[in-house]
Parts: structure tokens; sequence; C-alpha cells
């Protein structure tokens, strides 16, 4: 058994913030990695540039479950010329192909140190969304009621294919999965330019490939 389990902040004033979770366990049943982490650079009131990274890895004897997400703002405040300008990209990559669900243990004492995204994707050991309206955010009162449950929280890869509407959010998006439990791979991108306040850009891509079915978003 190798276990590691890592979490914490640094800080350098109020313009740099380093802060993540990473966890990592090898044992006889295979290998399970989890990171929540990220990249502040600038103030509260201008922030520059922010990164934040998940990444779930699972392989097993089942097969191999993965979820991938770098998301990247560069701030509205670079300069006074670029004044109401700025860039924000995400990119998501969501895979199994075991056709089972797949988790990763979140344990308690790290819940406090994950991102807003991360929190609101957990579910508790009996299969339920800590989430519980779906609105993307969980408040103190879902989190501590969560806490509360049975078992540790967990990060699940999901047996079945999700639609890509639900994985790009959109509003009213079933949350039915696109195929019976199987192999998938789905690849997401999405990408909004803001110049100047005179104009934005937005664009997404997205396809998705399971044993059955295909779909293409552009």
């Amino acid at each position: 058994l190798i276990k590691v389990q890592l979490g914490g902040e640094i800080r350098y004033k109020d313009n740099f913030r380093l802060n993540g979770v990473a966890l990592f366990r090898v044992d006889s049943q295979g290998l399970k990695l989890f990171v929540d982490a990220g990249l502040t650079i600038g103030s509260a009131e201008n922030n520059y540039f922010d990164l934040h990274a998940l990444g779930v890895l699972i392989i097993n004897k089942q097969g191999l479950a993965t979820d991938l997400e770098v998301t990247l703002k560069i701030g509205q405040d670079l300069s006074k010329s670029l004044d109401s300008s700025g860039l924000d990209i995400t990119a998501r990559v969501l895979m199994n192909t075991s056709g089972q669900e797949q988790s990763v243990d979140i344990p308690d004492e790290f819940l406090d140190s994950l991102s807003d995204t991360t929190l609101a994707r957990l579910k508790t050991a009996a299969g339920d969304a800590i989430d519980t309206n779906g609105d993307g955010k969980v408040s103190t009162e879902e989190l501590n009621a969560a806490r509360q449950a049975p078992g540790l929280l967990t990060y699940t890869v999901p047996g079945a294919a999700p639609s890509l509407a639900t994985l790009f959010g959109e509003a009213g998006a079933s949350a039915e999965p696109l195929s019976p439990n199987g192999f998938y791979i789905a690849v997401v991108f999405s990408a909004t330019l803001k110049f100047g306040g005179s104009f934005d850009l937005t664009g997404k891509f997205g396809v998705l490939v399971t044993s059955e079915k295909f779909e293409l978003l552009i």
C-alpha cells in the first residue's frame, strides 16, 4: 500500500495564492489519483490570472476512468488600455472504459480546501449529490448535511456517458445519461474573449464517443 495525502495554501501578500489538494493511493485493487489545485495572481479587486486544474485518475482491473479539467481566466484589469477585457478558457476530458461508476474517497479534513466546482460534483457514499438544488454551488448548510451522512464523500466518474449539453452546463440539460453503462470518451472545450467592453466572442466544441453513439457539438 502506498498512500499520499497533501493539502494546503501558499500566499504572498495579497497578490499570489497557490492552493490545492492531492490524494494518491496504490494498493492491490489498483491506483487512484485526485488533484484539485488553483493558482491566482492579483488582488481580489484586480484578479489578473486565475488557473484551476482538476484531475481524477482511477486504474483497476475493471478498466480506466479519468476526469481532467483545466480552467484559465485572464482578468479584466491587465492594464488601463485593456480595461474590461479578458479571456476565459475551459477544457475537459472525461473517459471511462470500465462500464461502471468509479470513485475516489475524499477525507473530511480536505473538504474545506476544495474549489467550488469540485465540491459541487461530490456525492455521498449512497450516491446522492451534495449540491442538492443543482445550482453548481454547495452552501455551508449543504456541506454540513453531507458531512453527517454515513461514509466519506466521493468524486465519481460516471459509468454511463453524460450528454455534451450536461458537460457544457447548459440550462435545462437533462441529467439522463446519453447511453447505458459502457465505454465512452468525451472532450469539451469552450472559450470567451472580451475586448475593451466592445464585444464578446464565444465558441465551444465538443465530441463524445461511446460504443453505440457519436455526438458532435460546435
